[in-house]
């Protein structure tokens, strides 16, 4: 565990680059900070009663192989947040204890979360990037389920309290590749 770490390579959903230091428990040194960000058609706010979807999958979309970092705050999301499954387009969500992804009452989709959703499968024994999710709480609001975890390889789920599923917590479907 690393307490204290300086972060480089830090981006801002505007775009702008930010070197900072945080006390918290962290592997990646490369990080996305996703609060404070204003005036940008990718900002969110984190308020709760804003639909974040489209920031967070642009986001996520934008910014492979880093560890985003959720700050405190309630992300409305309408549909599924959707993380690629290429080793080389993985993303880790960090979500700060207070920080809660929301499922709209009007949610269109299965699942709240969707681990590997997008992109080709990992190959077996060859991913080199984690990708999952730790921490803060996702709140199905009973209208999705938690997380689905598919075409993907050692995806990592700890510290997280999902509330209010519809059915199921979380979904791990069998990888579609095979060993190499």
């Amino acid at each position: 565990t690393i307490s204290s770490v300086t972060m480089s390579d830090s981006f801002n959903a505007d775009g702008t680059t930010t070197d900072f230091t945080t006390s918290y428990s962290m592997v990646s040194l490369t990080s996305i900070v996703v609060s404070e960000v204003v005036n940008s058609s990718e900002s969110f706010t984190g308020d709760g009663t804003t639909d974040d979807t489209q920031a967070i999958q642009d986001i996520i979309d934008e910014h492979p192989n880093t560890t985003i970092y959720f700050p405190d705050g309630t992300y409305l999301v309408s549909a599924p947040i959707v993380t690629p499954a290429p080793d080389d387009e993985k993303v880790f969500l960090e979500l700060s204890q207070n920080a809660v992804i929301k499922a709209s009452a009007g949610f269109s989709g299965s699942f709240i979360l969707n681990i590997g959703g997008s992109g080709t499968a990992s190959t077996y024994g060859q991913t080199k990037h984690k990708t999952g999710i730790n921490g803060g709480i996702l709140d199905c609001n009973s209208v999705c389920n938690g997380i689905k975890v598919e075409k993907t390889h050692l995806a990592k789920i700890t510290n997280v309290a999902i509330n209010n599923v519809d059915v199921t917590g979380i979904q791990i479907e069998p990888s579609d590749t095979t060993s190499s």
